[in-house]
């Protein structure tokens, strides 16, 4: 809860500080039906066709960052996006990805982008010895492609993204793969 706080006041003042020209800034939330969560090499997540109840995730992120640069559409940004995902019935999985990365504009409808950079990965479980478990760092990416509606300055983006982290926990290898459906508000400058 306090990231999620923390995350609305920084998306408050930046979207104060959004009307200087060059600024890019998005900021929206995203839902993810095929969640793969492995602890230590195994699989703790069941995949969408193995279950009729799917396990999923759902994220919240925002980026922030200058373009288009040198008259390309191209945008240098800066971003973090949570994760939340239940990985079975009992084991939760978050992670936070903080990454630098880069926003590409083929053409004025579609927005490429992808980053890579520090994870913090958590698990919790109800056994003894998961609770002993702290936060861990380690390093992840995303990758996604948006629909870009709006011409000018404000826009509506709607995409999937395919993201991992990768890490330790209390020494123990952890990873989490996801393929997301998002809805993002964004403000730019389009070329």
């Amino acid at each position: 809860m306090k990231r999620l706080l923390l995350t609305g006041v920084l998306a408050t003042v930046a979207l104060f500080a959004v009307n200087a020209q060059g600024i890019y800034f998005d900021i929206g939330f995203g839902f993810a039906p095929i969640v793969t969560s492995r602890i230590d090499g195994e699989v703790v997540s069941k995949p969408l066709a193995d279950s009729g109840v799917s396990d999923f995730g759902t994220e919240l992120g925002f980026k922030l960052g200058y373009g288009p640069i040198i008259g390309l559409p191209l945008y240098a940004v800066g971003g973090m996006r949570h994760m939340f995902s239940h990985a079975s019935e009992s084991i939760m999985f978050t992670s936070t990805l903080l990454s630098p990365g880069l926003i590409f504009y083929p053409i004025p409808l579609v927005q490429l982008a992808g980053s890579i950079g520090w994870s913090i990965n958590q698990i919790r479980h109800p056994m003894p010895v998961y609770n002993e478990f702290e936060s861990g760092s380690g390093w992840g990416f995303d990758v996604s492609a948006a629909i870009d509606l709006g011409p000018r300055e404000n826009g509506l983006l709607i995409g999937l993204r395919y993201y991992g982290t990768y890490g330790k926990i209390s020494g123990i290898d952890t990873s989490q793969t996801a393929l997301s459906i998002f809805t993002r508000y964004a403000f730019r400058h389009k070329r």
